[in-house]
């Protein structure tokens, strides 16, 4: 009975975190629809944002993918912050909105895209599947 309720727990992990892998997926593909034009500057932000988002959800804080992904989004913030307009600070200018930006965006959409907390091990007597760096909240009544 105990195997039949942990595989069932190991399936919803694994459909939680494909949810995930799926909305982090969209997100970087409209971040690279957006990332030719400065217009789009205050949309790129916010999925950046929400990608951070849907990787600490299900990551440990002390992951490296997940440190991977927040430091590549902290560059792309850094990079996004020197060239915005003063008068609006969600505005680009569009003379200097150049290849600099590009490379930070399709890095971060890249390290983003490549999070995975499951580690798969095929072995000779069947499969295991390790959640690695996998972060379930509980929640307890005292």
């Amino acid at each position: 009975m105990v195997a039949n309720e942990d595989t069932k727990f190991a399936v919803s992990l694994l459909e939680m975190v494909n949810k995930k892998k799926e909305e982090i997926g969209k997100l970087t593909n409209e971040i690279i629809e957006w990332e030719d034009d400065p217009k789009n500057i205050k949309k790129i932000k916010q999925s950046v944002l929400s990608i951070l988002n849907a990787v600490t959800f299900c990551t440990d804080s002390k992951s490296y993918d997940l440190h991977l992904v927040t430091l590549s989004a902290d560059m792309v913030f850094d990079v996004l912050r020197p060239f915005s307009n003063a008068d609006d600070p969600d505005e680009v200018e569009p003379d200097s909105f150049g290849l600099v930006i590009t490379h930070q965006i399709e890095d971060f959409c890249n390290y983003a895209n490549s999070w995975n907390p499951i580690k798969y091990d095929f072995t000779e007597k069947g499969w295991k599947i390790e959640f690695k760096n996998l972060n379930i909240g509980s929640i307890q009544n005292k």
